[in-house]
């Protein structure tokens, strides 16, 4: 046998650099009805693909709030970009979503519809938007107590 040195295998400095250096997080909101399935599909991202470079990161929110995932760019070119997904999660009980969170308010309700409609007052019998884009639901809550008051 003859005695070989095994090569210690080590990282330089070189090769090591902050993410934010080298790589970019981008947040995708999706209107509702965007399925898993359509994000996998490279020209889906095609109006947004000249922004990508491979590695890059997508984290992506449905705007109803059903679900969360994050992305690895693999591949893009000018009108589409090749995903990876890194992981998908459901968000669609009681316990999670916020669109589940509707309370009987008689003649209106309440509902959080995602991260640019925000916290929302809608009327029952027609499902028009009274109120939209509230910061928090007691700000929806408030604005419904003075609507009331205010009509009464």
């Amino acid at each position: 046998m003859t005695d070989e040195k095994k090569r210690e295998m080590r990282i330089t400095a070189s090769r090591m650099k902050s993410g934010e250096f080298v790589r970019t997080l981008y947040v995708a909101t999706v209107e509702p009805g965007v399925t898993r399935e359509d994000l996998l599909k490279p020209d889906f991202w095609a109006q947004v693909a000249y922004q990508f470079s491979p590695y890059d990161r997508l984290e992506v929110r449905s705007d109803d709030g059903i679900f969360f995932a994050e992305y690895l760019i693999l591949a893009c070119e000018r009108t589409y970009a090749k995903v990876k997904e890194l992981s998908f999660v459901s968000l669609t009980t009681k316990d999670v979503a916020m669109t589940e969170a509707e309370n009987e308010l008689e003649l209106y309700k309440y509902k959080y519809r995602g991260p640019n409609c925000k916290h929302s007052i809608i009327r029952k019998s027609d499902d028009t938007v009274m109120v939209e884009k509230l910061a928090t639901k007691d700000a929806a809550l408030t604005w419904l107590a003075n609507h009331k008051k205010a009509t009464a």
